[in-house]
């Protein structure tokens, strides 16, 4: 599964005008691999990584 520059765009800004970028991209995300996904190819992919033992 991978996320297009558009998604990346409309959830960045998203993200950043409700100041809840870490809800915003894990709920985005997390959502994908409800749906059955097993990889994900993104643009989020450093943000992620960055946060993921977090989550």
């Amino acid at each position: 599964c991978y996320v297009v520059s558009g998604e990346y765009k409309m959830l960045k800004d998203y993200g950043d005008s409700t100041g809840s970028m870490d809800a915003v991209v894990r709920e985005a995300h997390l959502s994908l691999v409800r749906a059955g996904a097993n990889i994900l190819i993104t643009y989020f992919t450093p943000f992620i990584l960055d946060r993921v033992a977090g989550w």
